[in-house]
């Protein structure tokens, strides 16, 4: 369900259905690689397992960043309309910063994976194998060079003559969040202290970065920034954002910004 400071954006733009995509068909890749793994095991081979669960959960991460890029730190899709639609969230309305903090992010992309981890091991069948799940446990934390990624998820596979047991798994993306935060943060921030004003000049100097503006609508403006330093599947980490203006208040911006549209 679509949240208060989330706008539905329909996918009528070629990166996004690009990038979309590429999750859900990454996502289904995964999924053959599991059921290539039931159907090879004819001995129980701890290394094997550890081997497919960290490259479930490692997909699973990074799969998950891609999606909270592109929605500006949001994780959920659109399950409402007749198509589906990506859920923006909105950094600037109204003359407002209306950002989550860092920490507000990490908390929503760890419930993401809290929520969705289960899938990999439930994915393991070994006959006469009893397997039991503990409580997962999520820790993200963005930095400004890297995301760490750390989970907790007791794994147990016993039977009458073995026991396996998993539990920890860490994973580090060369995704420069904290830096993409920070930045993001002071584009809207130079928007609430001179709402009627764009300043190029603090564009220019992030030389490293690549910066759209997408208009969505009369009083909205969508900024995606492609970090030259973040990678994930060795492609350039893409962010979105929503900028909301007033009609009155902010008519020179809006202005401003369609004149580089032209």
């Amino acid at each position: 369900m679509k949240k208060a400071g989330q706008i539905s954006i329909f996918m009528i733009f070629a990166i996004m259905i690009f990038l979309i995509g590429w999750v859900y068909f990454s996502q289904a890749g995964d999924k053959g690689k599991v059921q290539a793994l039931e159907h090879s095991s004819i001995v129980l081979d701890k290394q094997a397992i550890v081997n497919y669960m960290n490259e479930c959960l490692k997909s699973l991460g990074g799969n998950s960043l891609i999606l909270f890029g592109l929605q500006g730190g949001n994780v959920e899709i659109s399950k409402t309309d007749s198509s589906p639609a990506l859920l923006v969230n909105t950094y600037y309305r109204y003359g407002k910063n209306t950002m989550p903090s860092i920490h507000q992010l990490e908390e929503v992309y760890s419930d993401y994976i809290r929520q969705n981890a289960h899938s990999c091991p439930e994915s393991l069948d070994y006959p006469g194998y009893k397997i039991t799940y503990g409580v997962i446990e999520v820790n993200t934390r963005f930095y400004n060079d890297v995301v760490v990624l750390n989970i907790d998820y007791p794994i147990t596979l016993k039977s009458k003559e073995s026991e396996i047991t998993l539990q920890k798994f860490e994973y580090v993306y060369p995704v420069r969040m904290g830096y993409i935060y920070n930045i993001s943060q002071g584009i809207v921030n130079k928007f609430v202290t001179e709402p009627n004003f764009i300043e190029y000049s603090y564009f220019n100097k992030l030389e490293n970065d690549s910066f759209f503006i997408i208009p969505y609508s009369k009083n909205l403006f969508i900024i995606l920034m492609q970090d030259g330093e973040s990678r994930i599947r060795n492609e350039k980490y893409t962010f979105a954002f929503g900028l909301v203006f007033n009609d009155v208040k902010n008519n020179n911006i809006k202005s401003e910004i369609n004149s580089l549209l032209a």
